[in-house]
């Protein structure tokens, strides 16, 4: 099957890519929401497949944490607040509001039957702190699913690298002294020594902080939607009008 059929010189689309570049429409909205530059949640998908097989991640859960990476903020569009896009502390309110936002993109991503199940899964998990004092189930140590602990580790570093209403961005080597200040807090200690040794060995990562030579717009490296049908593109294109309508 053909979908958005070309005419004029545009090439028509087949299913799976109109699928495809839908998702990655939804992951770009996210990023705008929660005042990042678009790519953000890429970067952090790229990343945490890179880590994925020093850490222990079944090569069966790769895209399923792609596709968590892409999406993991994916919720914070529904968040009613500009607390991303203004400097200064969050209200508290805005703290339990910015709480709910895993469980909240949890549940958009399991309306969407495209996505492998435990996207949704690993977009509950993402903010689980390996001492317990995460959200929004306060989950600790080997509760946490290591996709989501891997997931948490890369939201980290790549946040870190980028510019924010309330942070300036940080060079590699301090995104990286922060992501080592989280062992055993945030991250558990045989995550953050993997990452430790990535970092020091392929330079690669440090590159993700450059967007003239970010590694992970390279094409090719993401994985497809193969398994799509027409009506998975709706549900997509439906997704992506009520994306919209949250922020407006």
């Amino acid at each position: 099957m053909t979908l958005f059929k070309g005419s004029g010189g545009i090439p028509s689309r087949s299913v799976a890519g109109a699928a495809t570049a839908l998702a990655h429409v939804l992951a770009s909205a996210s990023d705008l929401a929660e005042g990042h530059r678009i790519g953000h949640g890429r970067r952090v998908a790229w990343l945490a497949l890179k880590l994925a097989p020093h850490c222990g991640v079944d090569a069966s859960e790769h895209r399923a944490l792609y596709f968590a990476g892409m999406l993991h903020d994916i919720g914070e569009l529904w968040l009613q607040s500009e607390i991303f896009h203004r400097s200064g502390p969050p209200q508290r309110t805005e703290s339990i509001d910015l709480w709910e936002h895993p469980s909240i993109g949890a549940q958009a991503i399991a309306r969407i039957r495209v996505f492998p199940p435990r996207v949704a899964e690993l977009i509950r998990w993402h903010h689980e702190w390996w001492d317990g004092t995460g959200y929004p189930d306060q989950l600790r140590w080997s509760q946490i699913p290591t996709a989501s602990q891997v997931l948490r580790l890369a939201d980290t570093f790549v946040s870190a690298l980028a510019e924010r209403p309330s942070r300036r961005a940080l060079p590699p080597e301090e995104a990286y002294r922060e992501v080592m200040a989280a062992a055993g807090r945030e991250v558990g200690p045989h995550y953050a020594r993997a990452f430790s040794l990535l970092f020091q060995s392929d330079p690669s990562i440090a590159e993700l902080a450059d967007a003239q030579s970010d590694p992970s717009a390279a094409p090719g490296d993401g994985f497809t939607l193969d398994e799509a049908t027409a009506e998975d593109v709706e549900a997509l294109v439906l997704a992506v009008a009520d994306a919209a309508d949250a922020r407006h």
